[in-house]
């Protein structure tokens, strides 16, 4: 029977070996579990961060996250486009219609009306202020002036002729009266008119006689001016007048008004009997009502000479 070789050398010192490993094993399990649980995974994505800004040339305090793709997913091509083949939402568009066209056109018009609207308003404001306050100083002129007149009862230098018999001439101031209306303008209240009327006289009565169809005639022209006259009729048997003799008076009445017209912006001044038998009408700018056209009225009035009819525009 042979004898069982010795052992192999050095089985003791593996022994050993084995047990030291083990011990290495447990230790290294152990301190990798201790790393396991203190480690931060947000320090570990900034720092992580920091690193790839400072080789990129990026702010190292943005940061930025790879997309996760789920298992076998492909990265989208780098030419793809907004809303083809991607989950973002395309950006929307706003079409802005063409310069020039019908709704630029339309837009710039109604800019333009709101312009002239805001410019009429802001001069018909100024044009009612100016005409208000003009007519509140004729009233004053006037006022003085008939209140003059009615004391001294100039001579007017003035002469009027009706169907080439009748001649009123050598005529004086005999009276006269002004007076003026309103009205409720822009939450106050504005001169709408101003009023003149005033009588000349002169001497003796005049007479003319007519017959037929005559008679009708003279009468109708004599009430058209306002004139004052008597007529003694002479009738037939029939009762139809034949003939009429007119006692007219050398006297003239004459009038003068001064209205607003507040929309338009200007006055209109109606005449009766002022330089001559008739009705006449002129327009005056709100910007002449003042004591430059008051003097060259009353001078007109008075028969003297005057720049009055050419300093306005009649109707």
């Amino acid at each position: 029977m042979k004898t069982p070789p010795p052992p192999y050398p050095g089985a003791a010192g593996d022994a050993a070996g084995s047990r030291r490993a083990d011990s290495e094993l447990a230790a290294l399990e152990a301190s990798l579990l201790a790393d396991i649980e203190s480690f931060d995974l947000d320090r570990a994505l900034a720092a992580a961060n920091a690193g790839t800004a400072r080789r990129d040339g990026k702010d190292p305090t943005a940061q930025e996250f790879p997309d996760i793709l789920a298992e076998g997913a492909q990265l989208p091509a780098q030419s793809a486009k907004p809303g083809l083949g991607s989950n973002r939402p395309a950006e929307e568009k706003v079409i802005q219609p063409p310069s020039g066209g019908l709704l630029d056109a339309l837009r710039q018009q109604v800019a333009q009306r709101q312009d002239m609207a805001q410019r009429h308003g802001r001069n018909q404001g100024l044009a009612a202020e100016m005409i208000d306050q003009g007519l509140r100083q004729l009233f004053k002129y006037q006022l003085d002036l008939v209140q003059h007149l009615n004391e001294l009862h100039p001579p007017v230098s003035r002469e009027y002729h009706l169907l080439s018999q009748l001649e009123f001439k050598q005529l004086t101031w005999k009276n006269g009266f002004t007076d003026y209306r309103s009205q409720p303008l822009g939450g106050s209240t504005a001169l709408s008119a101003v009023f003149l009327n005033y009588t000349l006289t002169g001497p003796g009565i005049q007479r003319l006689s007519r017959e037929g169809p005559g008679v009708e005639t003279l009468r109708q022209n004599l009430n058209q001016y306002g004139l004052n006259f008597k007529c003694e009729e002479f009738r037939n048997e029939r009762y139809l007048v034949e003939r009429a003799s007119f006692h007219i008076a050398n006297e003239i009445r004459v009038t003068a008004r001064w209205e607003a017209d507040y929309v338009n912006g200007e006055v209109r001044l109606s005449t009766r009997n002022m330089t001559r038998l008739g009705d006449f009408e002129f327009l005056v700018p709100p910007d002449m009502l003042d004591i430059t056209l008051f003097e060259e009225f009353g001078r007109m009035l008075l028969g003297q000479p005057n720049r009055f009819p050419s300093m306005l525009r009649r109707r």
